[in-house]
């Protein structure tokens, strides 16, 4: 899966957010609802998930599981004469 970027100008388009008159459609991952709502199950994926209105099927996994971990990471900058702390993870 490979994103597709396509940044469009329309002289008659109002102020979006990119600037007045631009288009950057983003593609949106949602939780699809069209036969109820998922409950929660923590020992159990019970949600399906469409991107930009496509259902996305999950793949099965036919190897060894491997324990995932977050992982945090953190991001120091300093900008010209003032000092600029940026803190994120993921």
């Amino acid at each position: 899966m490979q994103p597709q970027v396509a940044l469009s100008y329309n002289s008659g388009g109002g102020n979006g957010w990119v600037d007045m008159g631009w288009d950057l459609p983003v593609p949106a991952i949602t939780v699809d609802t069209s036969w109820s709502v998922p409950r929660y199950n923590g020992g159990k994926e019970t949600e399906n998930y469409r991107l930009s209105g496509e259902l996305l099927m999950p793949v099965v996994h036919r190897d060894v599981l491997q324990p995932r971990t977050a992982e945090k990471e953190f991001f120091h900058g300093l900008f010209g004469l003032g000092i600029i702390l940026l803190v994120g993870w993921w």
